[in-house]
């Protein structure tokens, strides 16, 4: 097909520009996610766990060698990877953590490897293939996955302080990569979490208090709800006071196979349901990306997640699909219990989610050794699945 004159300008203009993409190149403008201030970012994610765990390994390295996943990834369109870590991680052992070698038995180029090191090779491969990557604050230690607040209340090691020094720590390495995308604050607050005035127990004020914390870092910052990060309903009351071009409201909304309980499948309550802890955000121009959804897509499960991509649909919403991995006890993942096999009905949901995903391709300098080490510049070329289109 014959493209017209301007648009071959335009792509042309696209690869000529040699950039290194930073935090800042990120922004949210009239509820949209924007690249450079140029593109309207169509966002098709995943998560990929382990490195949150015990494990301080992104899961399946025993199956599979990284690379593999992450063009199973690219294969499938997805451009956003959540990759999950602990503060535990970063606080105690962020430079000398060697995780288990059996945890990465099939993948020999990671054997020896620091977790970071691991880490950094995860985000040089993402960068070849125009993949980029949200960092997740989903523990605070690595053996405990429930958490209410964002600092311990049985230990004085983890606290509100720790917290914002971790985040400093990892953004100080990773904010300038050419495939950092945002962060994730703190995975699904719950419990004593509050929307409110008290300080120690209140979302909206710690909210706050993080966009001040973690100074010099200026791109976005993902923020769920409470309730195990669905609920946004007190932002009615109390709402998150910050620079509106920073802050994505994320989030995580699960059905029959995660949540116990859930059988009323009638339509109207459920879009009742969700407009009053999420929707009501998106119809005040608000980003909105669902952070964790999903499930094992079979029974009421599948009836949920097929009413669930309804309702995206109809307010415009985009999600990242938990998850890649099928170690994931309630869930299951993208991948068949052997770790290889594509679960071919959730990826025609995904797709029929997001048909057209923004795809980035970018081209490294020869001369580099790898993107951590800063010295490459990346040529992205970016378009939609169906075209490429400026703002």
């Amino acid at each position: 097909m014959r493209l017209p004159s301007i648009i071959k300008s335009l792509l042309l203009l696209c690869h000529m520009v040699a950039v290194d993409s930073r935090a800042t190149d990120w922004s949210n403008i009239n509820g949209g996610i924007i690249y450079k201030n140029k593109t309207t970012f169509q966002i098709k994610g995943v998560n990929y766990f382990g490195m949150e765990t015990c494990d301080y390994v992104p899961h399946g390295l025993w199956q599979h060698p990284l690379t593999w996943y992450l063009d199973f990834i690219k294969s499938n369109n997805f451009n956003v990877i959540r990759v999950p870590f602990s503060q535990q991680w970063v606080k105690t052992s962020f430079l000398d953590q060697r995780p288990d070698p059996s945890k990465v038995s099939a993948d020999p180029s990671l054997q020896g490897k620091t977790s970071v090191e691991i880490l950094d090779i995860l985000f040089d491969e993402c960068s070849k293939r125009g993949i980029f990557i949200l960092l997740d604050m989903h523990r605070l230690k690595c053996d405990a996955q429930s958490h209410e607040l964002w600092y311990s209340l049985d230990s004085t090691e983890y606290t509100s302080d720790t917290f914002f020094a971790s985040w400093r720590t990892i953004l100080e390495r990773y904010s300038d990569h050419p495939s950092f995308h945002a962060i994730d604050l703190l995975n699904e607050p719950r419990g004593l979490t509050e929307w409110g005035t008290d300080p120690s127990r209140s979302w909206n004020m710690f909210v706050e208090s993080a966009f001040s914390n973690i100074p010099d870092y200026k791109g976005i910052i993902y923020v769920e709800g409470i309730d195990w990060g669905r609920n946004f309903a007190g932002m009615k009351k109390n709402p998150i006071k910050v620079d509106p071009t920073r802050i994505v409201f994320s989030p995580h909304v699960y059905g029959p196979s995660v949540v116990g309980g859930t059988t009323d499948l009638d339509e109207r309550k459920l879009h009742a349901y969700w407009y009053d802890i999420f929707g009501f955000l998106v119809t005040q121009k608000r980003c909105c990306v669902i952070g964790e959804w999903g499930g094992r897509y079979e029974g009421a499960d599948r009836e949920w997640q097929d009413k669930f991509v309804d309702y995206l649909l109809s307010v415009r919403v985009p999600g990242i699909y938990w998850c890649l991995n099928p170690d994931s006890m309630d869930t299951g993942g993208l991948l068949a219990n052997d770790w290889t096999t594509p679960q071919e009905d959730k990826l025609a949901l995904l797709a029929r989610l997001q048909p057209t995903p923004t795809i980035v391709e970018p081209l490294l300098d020869d001369h580099a050794t790898n993107v951590t080490s800063k010295r490459c510049k990346c040529l992205p070329t970016m378009r939609n699945l169906r075209g490429w289109s400026p703002n």
